[in-house]
Formats: structure tokens, C-alpha cells, sequence
């Protein structure tokens, strides 16, 4: 059960806000702890080399559980979890950490951060110590959940909770915050004031491991099943959709997750993989995010909090002001934007690939765009195929009139096609032919041999063969020499 401010849980509170808060202090020594807890991170134990046998038995010290399965933090698996438990305001009783265990194999491993909120499990509910598990960590309210970073108990004192005719104004003080609770001392998510601040600076794996960034938020479609990482990187599993105009992402009023009318809805299973969605672009160049920054296209609106760092503005209602309601602003933001997004690989059953990234041909034998197809389709500033030594790489269009590009394995570029275009002809489409060198070598060769047979011939038929060989010779071994030189400098080498 929520209340009006956004997300205390009566049951598992002590603030004196709560209706039951002095049975559940009553009661919460003795109670048994619930299959499902809230908890604080306090370290995440992704590698396990960093730490030293005096660090680990300091660890273990203070843990509530610290023989867990056996052998506690000694033995524990990667992406295993410190937490101080909140629900039922158990840190304010005991001050202990829990070790927890990720509750998914290694084969799904979730980020987590020191200081963000997870859910835990406990196989039993009486047993003694914790419960030993993680499964997640929880999401929030929109003005509160971020990709990137999410602090659970802002919910607790920056609601945008407003009537529909009220706005309001930005204060100076209006800027994203790290509050333990309600910032009073009967309100504390956590026994210390400043136990936030002092989880994030004792943190190694947030210290080394983590990167602050704004990530911009995605709209799903309801059937489809996406996996993101806290740092601008995407994968779904849906269907074929995206920006194919930045211009045109900025002025809709709803995410391209939302089909228009008539919009085909079967045969479009896409993958997309993406990362790096919502680039703020000038003159086609990326540009790094600064400090309130409005949204652009599908990047999102920005703002520092007070650790320093840049985050997505989720909460403008508040930081902007103005705004109606958070729900409604900027509704494009993360969609797919074939134009500005980082790096792509789209694969898809049935799209118009050329249109949505806005390819043309200017060839005279080249089709004109191809739509309503199965496309495979690579996107980034930069691109590299790499071979190994001893391997090879082949472009192969198959058919009746197959074509290839192949680079061989003893170093060898082979282009084999009924017809080859390298580049446009100046001034128009007219295509110009390309030499095979030693063929016109052989002819131009021959060419001259028999011009320069025929002139010795007749000049021979007068009675002047000396004439002959001062006026012919020369000038075909000449032209012949120049003939070899010319071609030798047209010769693809190293």
C-alpha cells in the first residue's frame, strides 16, 4: 500500500506519518521478516580480486547473515550485494549489513549501484539472518527511475503531484537531490543523516566502476521484449519502427512506439540493437550534453544534481516549471532515430530500409529504393570487418546474376560482376569503360607491330627498306615502350 506522497509502505514504515507506525515498531522486533524486502546497496562485489582477506572478514564483521550458504563473503559469486535492510525500519534498529546473493544465474545479471534500492528474497521467511537473495533493483515513479541511476527516496520529498490548472515556477534549490527520506530525523530511510553520501564515497565498485552519464528513457510497445544497460545501449525484440527524420521526432506529440492509422501490423519482426539513442547533433557532428539543456529531437532534457553529474531531467514539472505534467513532456525521447542515433544493427522481416535511412543510388543501373523487404542494415560514424590472418571476408549478392566482392585469404581482392561502375561519369550518368591493362598492353602492342609490318612493307616494295627501318622501327619500338609506361602507372600495388 502507497500513500499520497509517493510510495512509503505503511506496513514496513516507522515514520510518524504512518497510521499503524507505532504497532509496527512494536511489532518489528519480533515479526517474521517478509518473502519480499527493500533494501539499500551499499557495495556491489562484481570483482572479487579487489578485495583482500582482511577487507573481507571486516565485511563479514558486520553482516547479519555472515556464515550464508557456508562460507558467507569468502565464497560469495560474482554480482553478489552489501544491503542495509529498510523495510520495517530494520537499519534504524541494528545498523548491520546483509550479504545477498543475486537471485538469477550468471546467465541474467541486472546493474545495480551502491545506494540504489533492491527487492529480496528469502527462501524461508524464518530464517535467521536475512534473506540472502536479490532479484532486482526497484523501479520508481517516473520523475524518479533512471537508466542510469536512480536514488528510490527522491520520491519522498520532489512529487510533481499537481492539480490541473496549477503550475509552478523553478527555485534555485529545484535541482536533483540525494535526501535520506524525508531529510528528518523520524522520516530517515536510513539511521544516519548522512548515510547516503557516505555509501557512495566508501563504494569501490561505484567509484571504479561506474559511469555517471544521462541516459534517455525508451518507449515499448507492449509485445515487445527489451533488454537495456545502464550506459546508452539497447536491444529489442519488437517490430519494425523509428525516426527517420530528426525534425519529425521533434514536433510529434507521441513515441513512434504508438502505430498510426492503417500502419501494417504483421510480418515486421525487427531486432534492433543500438547504442548511444538521442545524440544532440550540429552540423552532423555529435554534441556532448551541458547542464539544463532542453529536450532535442529523442534526446532528452538535462540537468546536474548535487554529486555533480549530469542526468536526464525526469521530473520538469518541478526543475523547468510550466510544464503540465511530466507523463506528456517530451514523449519522443529514446525512440529509434535512424538519423542521429550512435550505432545501429537493425534486422528486420519486412522494412523499407533504403527510405528509413535515407539512402539514394545516382547509378543509371542501380533500383530505385527498395521497400516492403528483409533487410540487414549496419549504421555508425565509423565501420570495421575484420578478418584474421588466414581468413577472408566475401560480399555475395546470389542469384542468376551474382556478383561478389571478396577478399582472399592470400591477400587478394577479387570484384567479380557482369558489369563494374567505379564512380560517376563528370557530367552525367554515361558510364565509362575500365581498362583490363595487360589485354590493351597485348592490342595497343600488336596494333603497332602490324601498322609498323604494313608501312615496311610497301615503303620495302619501292626499293627503300633502309627508309623503312629509320622511319618505322624507331618511332613503334617508341610508341610501344610509352604504351607499357603509361599502363605500369595505372596498376593497382602496394
Amino acid at each position: 500500500m502507497t500513500n499520497q506522497w509517493g510510495g512509503f509502505d505503511f506496513i514496513g514504515s516507522t515514520m510518524g506519518n504512518s497510521p499503524i507506525a507505532g504497532v509496527d515498531a512494536a511489532l518489528g522486533a519480533t515479526q517474521a521478516p517478509n518473502i519480499l524486502q527493500r533494501a539499500v546497496v551499499t557495495e556491489v562485489l562484481s570483482d572479487l580480486s579487489l578485495y583482500s582477506e582482511e577487507v573481507l572478514r571486516e565485511i563479514k564483521d558486520n553482516l547479519s547473515n555472515p556464515e550464508f550458504n557456508g562460507g558467507g563473503v569468502f565464497t560469495c559469486p560474482r554480482n553478489t550485494i552489501l544491503v542495509r535492510i529498510i523495510t520495517g525500519g530494520q537499519d534504524k534498529r541494528d545498523g548491520k549489513e546483509t550479504l545477498c546473493y543475486p537471485f538469477f544465474p550468471p546467465h541474467l545479471c541486472f546493474p545495480v549501484k551502491a545506494g540504489e534500492q533492491v527487492w529480496l528474497i528469502t527462501e524461508n521467511p524464518q530464517t535467521v539472518g536475512g534473506p540472502g537473495y536479490w532479484m532486482c533493483r526497484i523501479p520508481e515513479p517516473n520523475y524518479v527511475d533512471d537508466l542510469n541511476y536512480t536514488h528510490g527516496d527522491r520520491k519522498n520529498v520532489r512529487q510533481p503531484i499537481l492539480s490541473t490548472s496549477e503550475k509552478v515556477s523553478p527555485e534555485p534549490g529545484d535541482i536533483p537531490n540525494f535526501p535520506n527520506g524525508r531529510e528528518t530525523q523520524e522520516t530517515f530511510t536510513l539511521s544516519d543523516p548522512l548515510a547516503y553520501e557516505e555509501i557512495v564515497e566508501s563504494s569501490i565498485s561505484y567509484n571504479v566502476d561506474f559511469t555517471p552519464e544521462p541516459v534517455p528513457r525508451f518507449t515499448k510497445r507492449c509485445p515487445d521484449l527489451v533488454l537495456q544497460g545502464s550506459n546508452n545501449t539497447l536491444i529489442c525484440l519488437g517490430e519494425d519502427r523509428g525516426w527517420v527524420n530528426s525534425a519529425d521526432a521533434a514536433s510529434a506529440e507521441s513515441s513512434n512506439a504508438t502505430k498510426g492509422e492503417g500502419e501494417s501490423r504483421g510480418q515486421q519482426g525487427t531486432i534492433d540493437i543500438v547504442a548511444g539513442r538521442g545524440r544532440r547533433m550540429s552540423a552532423g557532428a555529435p554534441v556532448a550534453p551541458a547542464d539544463r539543456d532542453a529536450p532535442e529531437n529523442t534526446a532528452p532534457a538535462i540537468i546536474a544534481n548535487t554529486r555533480g553529474y549530469l542526468e536526464v531531467d525526469k521530473n520538469p514539472v518541478i526543475n523547468i516549471g510550466g510544464i503540465d505534467s511530466n507523463r506528456q513532456f517530451d514523449p519522443t525521447e529514446g525512440d529509434p532515430n535512424f538519423e542521429s542515433d550512435a550505432s545501429r544493427v537493425y534486422v528486420s522481416m519486412n522494412t523499407s530500409g533504403d527510405d528509413n535511412f535515407g539512402l539514394t543510388y545516382e547509378n543509371a543501373d542501380a533500383k530505385a529504393p527498395v521497400g516492403d523487404k528483409a533487410y540487414v542494415i549496419l549504421k555508425s560514424d565509423e565501420i570495421r570487418i575484420v578478418s584474421r590472418e588466414g581468413g577472408s571476408i566475401r560480399f555475395v549478392k546470389e542469384g542468376e546474376n551474382q556478383c561478389e566482392v571478396s577478399m582472399l585469404s592470400n591477400g587478394n581482392l577479387a570484384i567479380d560482376a557482369p558489369k563494374v561502375f567505379l564512380g560517376e561519369h563528370p557530367d552525367g550518368p554515361e558510364t565509362e569503360p575500365v581498362m583490363m591493362g595487360a589485354k590493351l598492353e597485348a592490342a595497343l602492342h600488336a596494333y603497332a607491330d602490324g601498322v609498323s609490318s604494313t608501312i615496311t612493307g610497301l615503303i620495302g616494295n619501292l626499293g627503300a627498306p633502309l627508309i623503312a627501318n629509320a622511319a618505322i622501327a624507331g618511332p613503334t619500338a617508341a610508341f610501344k615502350a610509352a604504351v607499357t609506361e603509361a599502363l605500369s602507372q595505372t596498376t593497382f600495388t602496394k
